[in-house]
């Protein structure tokens, strides 16, 4: 349902439409309520750098070898 405002409340019914027949079920009257407007949210969580010590150890044409350091648990905490 394209165009509701958001916070708002509407009277709704559904009702079922079937070819070939005369009387569609229908529900009752129901009310409901959209939900309030978005807030959108611009402050992205601190940037928390962790330096791996990667060391580039040997390369060749079918692979890489690469080193760094093991992180410590405060780190994996993060």
């Amino acid at each position: 349902m394209a165009g509701l405002e958001p916070d708002s409340d509407y009277h709704i019914k559904i009702q079922v439409i079937m070819r070939d027949i005369q009387n569609a079920p229908s529900s009752n009257i129901l009310l409901v309520r959209t939900p309030p407007k978005a807030v959108p949210t611009t402050t992205l969580p601190p940037e928390i750098v962790i330096d791996p010590e990667m060391k580039l150890i040997d390369v060749t044409s079918s692979t890489i070898k690469i080193n760094w350091r093991k992180i410590t648990d405060f780190e994996a905490s993060l």
